[in-house]
């Protein structure tokens, strides 16, 4: 569904405005020509005859370049003649004129306006003119705002709508303040807009905030454009939200407003609108009218031409008609990346196509509506090559998405992308599953999980790959820490404050703090060409990457979770066994449910014992439906990559049967378990460079002010790990959370013993002073070996569709941690304590970091035998994400050095008392 936007026609002050020039002035000829009645053709032929005659120097020829250059655009529909003659007029303004002047800032944004609106847009360009008509003005000119919405416009359609958001709210707040209203409206309008194309039910509540900002506004002052404008993206957004009955009367509403108006291309939207309300409501012939009706005013362009097309394949798909849907839907391809439909038919954009597009996300929604059409053909006819042809569609819809995600800057942005990616994702596991494709299901399995987070990680490798300069990437930790601090403070402010005037200037402060960091990123990929090349490669890990670096006796039990399917992969070595799970994913999260309500608390009796038993094995004969891993002997080590729920499950507690007796039922007793991301995002981190071989730890065993409880145990699991470390520990006030940023990137094993959690902010860490948020955690340098995250709830937060739990454990990994120990609740404090001491008794005997755990948590369970310290609830909740390997603390351990002295004294000793015996 496509929003309506304000795009207005250069404003007056920037195009319309008619200075009076002298007589002799070029400008005066320049209009004397355009009011003559003669066709623009021959208009053109006297002008330039007469430009050709002039020389550069002459008075007020910029001047004349405007008026002609803005001629060209608006009146003969010359796009690139007006680029050409508004690139002239800058070239003279920078030569005559100060480079701030006002008719030079005039310039810009008519350049910018100009490669935005063309027919053929150029929103690279486009946003570079904008970019310096906001370096070059001052706060608060109407000029600025109106940059600012334009450049809102670029972001959006880019898809980076949280860019475009941030554009747009400045742009009407400086609009609104120079009294403006019905422009700052338009701007309102167009995030309106925004919210209908990001086609997501749930914006409708954001959508509904920014209707009673317009309401604001006195109607008086909006014009009736706009006002229809506003309207008709109230109906898109209500069928949006499934509310018919309300789309449709407001449809009808803006259709009137459009026709009396006589503004075709909002006619041709309104209809559309109202075609495709009538789909939804099984109306097909009325929706078929309202779309035939819609050619009438598209003015022949080829996005309104593929919008017909794509809605009459959606029609015909409803109705059946599944070979007419599908060459409507190819149609629709072929219009929007070719701009005809006389190519061969039903042919794909190739790579190229889909990069230079400056339609992706229209390309996006139409591959995928096309892609829906084959697999629905398939199951209606269950004919083999139509999922073949699903699959090579969804091949080109995952490109155009990628393109998508790698051009939003913003977080929020490309998490709007994670999620409509995880569809098409599905989509693609699903089809390779009926094809039996495991490798290319697994490689559309790898992409639904951390992408994010492999996106970061390869941002690193492209950095030290390209050699930046220390004094740039220092640079750049200055400006993301000012963005950090901003952030912060905007954290710490209460609801109340939200809308005062000092929370309005940290706004714009973070504002331009994130301008700046888009343009310093803009320029070390102009200074350093392989920093771009190497950060778009996310490469993919395959079935044989994966198996290459398997050993004998390790599994890899891989998911997918989408709306109502599941699928799991068990990889070995030599083989692949890829099965659907047997339940609706409605009744895995009612089993997972039932077994988490059993995790939580001590099991004290022999009924909720049996019960425990009972629902971990279910679950588990569910999450590991192959009969090959029930057969497979103790020892076996397993690598979870989860997704979705299962990401709350400890694998560890999960049992083998109700008949065995505790522990030995637990899969811990047999299986060596660690956790992954993607398989994909192990390898990159692998890459990075290594930090210092050094250790820290942090352990503030009280906390200022008393804001968090003491920890009584952190003292002795701080006596206990010291056997372990012969570098730095920080305790009480110098367990600080400035300090931990300071000396984190310098670390290769980092040890933080406190309290953690979540809140309505999201995941924290305390430290002595202050709490440390995911969001802190950022552009790292080096890679850190282990990360040991010994506190509550470090492994909860939110779970974003395609991209996993946003814990503060994430935050590590995005910092560049190989593997991190985190908990899946409020962990007991003396539990954990002896787990983790064991955990690092067993590194340093040489252990794995997977098999250290385990042995560290079988100790756990053999000293606490027949008691009720064994539930899970005590233990199982710690798990580990990651790499897993040795760790060689060897002579960094206390433990060995004072080993190591003693052994040196007693030669000493020896030595003196025999040289004393000789005498």
């Amino acid at each position: 569904m496509r929003g309506v936007r304000e795009i207005p026609l250069i404003s007056f002050l920037c195009l319309f405005t008619l200075p009076i020039w002298p007589q002799d002035s070029p400008t005066t000829y320049i209009d004397s020509i355009t009011a003559l009645q003669i066709t623009n053709d021959q208009k053109e032929l006297q002008i330039e005859r007469y430009f050709s005659s002039l020389p550069e120097d002459t008075p007020y020829l910029e001047d004349a370049y405007y008026e002609y250059s803005k001629w060209c655009f608006l009146y003969n529909g010359d796009h690139e003649k007006g680029q050409l003659y508004g690139r002239m007029e800058r070239v003279l303004r920078l030569k005559k004129h100060d480079s701030t002047a006002d008719k030079t800032k005039r310039n810009l944004y008519n350049l910018g306006y100009f490669y935005y609106n063309s027919d053929n847009p150029k929103p690279w360009k486009s946003k570079a003119y904008y970019d310096t008509l906001v370096s070059i003005s001052k706060d608060h000119e109407v000029r600025l705002g109106r940059a600012y919405g334009e450049l809102g416009l670029v972001y959006d359609k880019w898809g980076d709508f949280q860019n475009a958001l941030e554009h747009f709210l400045l742009s009407e707040q400086i609009l609104r303040e120079k009294k403006y209203y019905n422009q700052a409206v338009k701007v309102l309008n167009n995030i309106l807009a925004m919210y209908v194309e990001l086609n997501d039910a749930t914006y409708l509540n954001d959508f509904i905030q920014i209707k009673k900002k317009i309401e604001t506004y006195n109607k008086s002052d909006i014009s009736s454009s706009t006002k229809a404008k506003i309207i008709y993206n109230t109906a898109a957004m209500y069928l949006v939200a499934g509310l018919l009955e309300d789309a449709e009367k407001n449809a009808l509403k803006s259709f009137e407003s459009y026709k009396s108006l006589g503004i075709p291309n909002n006619i041709f939207n309104s209809i559309i609108l109202l075609g495709v309300i009538e789909t939804k409501k099984n109306n097909f012939n009325k929706a078929r009218d309202y779309f035939n009706q819609a050619y009438t005013y598209t003015e022949d362009k080829k996005v309104p031409l593929s919008n017909i097309s794509n809605n009459l394949g959606s029609l015909d798909l409803e109705m059946g008609n599944y070979e007419r849907a599908l060459e409507h839907y190819y149609d629709a391809i072929s219009l929007i990346s070719k701009g005809d439909t006389l190519s061969p038919r039903r042919q794909l954009p190739i790579q190229t196509e889909i990069s230079i597009s400056p339609d992706k996300k229209q390309l996006f929604s139409y591959l995928y509506d096309l892609s829906k059409a084959w697999i629905i053909y398939y199951e209606k006819d269950q004919k083999e090559e139509y999922l073949l042809e699903a699959l090579k569609v969804l091949k080109y819809a995952d490109a155009t998405i990628d393109e998508l995600f790698l051009e939003s800057q913003e977080e929020l942005s490309k998490l709007d992308w994670r999620k409509k990616a995880s569809h098409v994702y599905m989509d693609a596991i699903k089809t390779a599953y009926l094809l039996n494709k495991p490798e290319v299901a697994l490689y559309y399995m790898e992409k639904k999980k951390g992408l994010l987070l492999l996106e970061n990680t390869t941002e690193i490798l492209a950095k030290q790959r390209a050699n930046i300069p220390q004094y740039i990437l220092e640079k750049e930790e200055v400006i993301l820490s000012d963005i950090r601090k901003h952030l912060n403070s905007l954290t710490d402010i209460s609801s109340t404050e939200m809308q005062s005037e000092a929370t309005e200037i940290v706004k714009k402060d973070l504002f331009s703090l994130k301008n700046k960091y888009r343009k310093f990123i803009d320029s070390i990929e102009v200074l350093y060409p392989v920093y771009v090349n190497t950060k778009k490669q996310l490469n993919i890990s395959s079935l044989k990457d994966i198996q290459k670096t398997l050993k004998a006796d390790e599994q890899v039990i891989d998911y997918a979770l989408g709306d109502s399917l599941g699928y799991v992969m068990l990889i070995t070595k030599n083989d692949i066994q890829f099965k659907q799970i047997p339940t609706s994913l409605s009744d895995l999260r009612q089993q997972i449910d039932e077994f988490q309500n059993t995790l939580i608390q001590p099991l004290t009796n022999t009924q909720e014992i049996a019960n425990y038993k009972k629902a971990a094995t279910n679950l588990s004969q569910v999450l590991l439906p192959f009969k090959r891993f029930r057969e497979s002997g103790p020892q076996t080590a397993l690598i979870i990559i989860p997704d979705g729920m299962i990401q709350k499950v400890p694998f560890e507690a999960l049992t083998i049967s109700e008949e065995l007796h505790i522990p030995k039922t637990y899969f811990i007793s047999s299986y060596t378990i660690t956790y992954k991301y993607s398989h994909s995002l192990d390898e990159h981190i692998a890459q990075l460079r290594p930090a210092n071989n050094n250790s820290i730890s942090f352990l503030p065993t009280d906390f200022i002010n008393s804001y968090l409880t003491t920890l009584p145990f952190s003292t002795k699991e701080a006596k206990g790990i010291s056997n372990y470390y012969q570098d730095h520990t920080y305790t009480h006030e110098m367990a600080s959370k400035e300090l931990f940023l300071t000396e984190f990137d310098n670390n290769a094993i980092i040890h933080i013993s406190t309290h953690g959690g979540t809140d309505s902010d999201g995941p924290w860490l305390a430290f002595y002073d202050s709490k440390l948020r995911l969001e802190e955690l950022y552009s790292p340098k080096n890679r850190k070996e282990l990360v040991v995250l010994s506190a509550c709830k470090t492994d909860v937060g939110d779970i974003k569709k395609g991209e996993g739990v946003f814990s503060i454990k994430r935050g590590f990994f995005k910092a560049g941690a190989r593997s991190v120990i985190s908990t899946l609740w409020d962990v007991n404090e003396k539990a954990n304590m002896e787990i983790i001491t064991g955990f690092y008794k067993e590194i340093a005997s040489g252990k794995k970091k997977s098999q250290a755990l385990r042995n560290a948590k079988l100790s756990y369970l053999k000293k606490h035998a027949n008691t009720s310290e064994t539930s899970p609830y005590y233990w199982s909740g710690i798990t580990l994400t990651g790499h897993d390997s040795t760790i060689d603390l060897g002579v960094t351990s206390t433990i060995y050095l004072w080993i190591f002295s003693l052994s040196i004294l007693l030669i000493i000793l020896f030595l003196l008392f025999k040289k004393r015996l000789r005498k």
